[in-house]
């Protein structure tokens, strides 16, 4: 995974939708095959309000935006491993 666009943080986004970002995503790195980093959340209320709930156990999952720049195909074509990716 390339991390250079994620140098200065990423935005912290509500569902993917870049009207509505809640925060800041840095300190991204790769560790023990994952992908890891740290999140500030926005004193906005919609912010306060996601961070309450991850606080309280309830939202415990992220989802990442990414773009494939190459790929290899397995199984015949069945299968296909992102070997060069960014995140958005």
């Amino acid at each position: 995974v390339d991390l250079t666009r994620a140098a200065d943080g990423l935005p912290l986004l509500w569902q993917h939708d870049s009207r509505t970002p809640i925060g800041l995503v840095s300190n991204l790195e790769i560790a023990d095959g994952k992908l890891r980093g740290e999140f500030t959340f926005a004193p906005n209320a919609k912010a306060q309000e996601v961070r309450a709930d991850v606080e309280a156990g309830m939202l415990r999952n992220v989802s990442i935006g990414y773009r494939v720049h190459d790929w290899i195909e397995k199984d015949g074509g069945r299968l296909v491993e992102a070997v060069r990716w960014e995140l958005l």
